[in-house]
């Protein structure tokens, strides 16, 4: 029986400036993570509980010596050996990101932006857009000895830069980000079980009782060991919306499963959903052309909606709707 089996577990600091220059270009998303979300607001108050010397959370990071669906954290889609995957912190890196480098980072073949936060240092507080203050990521490329940056701020703000470079730059560049990295190998090649190896090891990431994250579902889908045609076909319409109209995971797998015949209720906690997902893979088992007919009418029902939001109310993004859980029942009228 293939295991996946957890060799180390090391805990580490590591200042952002480091942590961007060195680790960023190695480390990659599993493609089922949930989009970037966070807003600028959320971005000021990462950025003011660094300053203030709050912890901001440790980023728990996966070294396995097996290959899954990923992208990069930030830049070209280039493989390289020895990938470590970010399990926890994905919003916050992101955030952090943006910030050192310009307000928006490309991920694979997409583009993230932000809007720019700046800093007053004659209040000590940030402000969202352009209108007043310092840009915050020119202050810490300043700190971070960018000359470009340096010469900026002498020029434009030559009677505050250094306040804003003590107050501000110096802080998040140095700020030592705890970093937790496990390592895990596998006892043998039985694709199914690896899956249900990784699975477990994002569910005990996640505190037990706590609702069940969209990759944790996606992962024990994998585990309960549907045909690989159904697995693929899964990746593949998560991919086109979540290209398309940046729809995450989490409703897609809530609406596929409850037309498998899982109800909402069995998908809230870890416990009740994998031993729901127990009985679906019996119901199913030899039924592959039912799931996969399953899983091309549900892209369709999607498919049917999402149009329908973009041509008749200009609804082209998830960014304009309050809750993606809303859209189920829309899907289920769909289909």
């Amino acid at each position: 029986m293939a295991r996946i089996k957890i060799s180390s577990t090391s805990v580490d600091k590591c200042s952002l400036s480091k942590f961007y220059a060195e680790k960023v270009p190695g480390l990659r998303l599993p493609t089922i993570q949930r989009e970037f979300v966070w807003a600028p607001e959320d971005i000021k108050d990462l950025l003011d509980s660094i300053i203030q010397g709050y912890p901001i959370g440790a980023i728990i990071m996966w070294k396995p010596d097996v290959d899954f669906p990923s992208v990069p954290l930030m830049g070209e889609d280039k493989k390289t050996k020895n990938t470590v995957y970010i399990l926890d912190g994905q919003q916050r890196i992101t955030s952090l990101m943006l910030v050192m480098n310009g307000w928006k980072i490309k991920r694979g073949n997409k583009e993230i932006p932000t809007t720019p936060i700046r800093f007053v240092p004659e209040s000590d507080k940030f402000y969202i857009g352009e209108r007043k203050g310092i840009d915050v990521c020119q202050i810490v490329r300043a700190a971070m000895a960018d000359s470009d940056a340096l010469i900026n701020l002498q020029k434009n703000y030559p009677t505050t830069y250094k306040k804003a470079i003590d107050a501000v730059g110096s802080k998040i560049a140095n700020y030592e980000l705890p970093l937790y990295t496990l390592e895990s190998h596998v006892t043998d090649d039985n694709q199914e079980e690896i899956y249900e190896g990784i699975a477990e090891i994002f569910t005990r990431v996640n505190s037990a009782g706590q609702p069940i994250g969209n990759l944790q579902m996606f992962l024990s889908f994998f585990a309960a060991a549907f045909p690989r045609d159904a697995k693929d076909a899964v990746i593949n319409v998560h991919e086109h919306f979540s290209e398309t109209f940046e729809l995450d995971l989490e409703p897609l797998i809530r609406f596929i499963f409850s037309k498998m015949g899982m109800s909402q209720n069995q998908i809230t906690k870890v416990k009740s959903f994998k031993s729901a997902i127990k009985e679906l893979k019996e119901t199913y088992k030899g039924k592959q052309k039912q799931i996969l007919s399953i899983i091309a009418n549900a892209r369709q029902a999607i498919t049917v909606v999402l149009e329908t939001l973009d041509k008749e109310l200009g609804v082209s993004s998830t960014q304009f709707v309050p809750s993606q859980i809303t859209l189920l029942p829309l899907f289920e009228y769909a289909y």
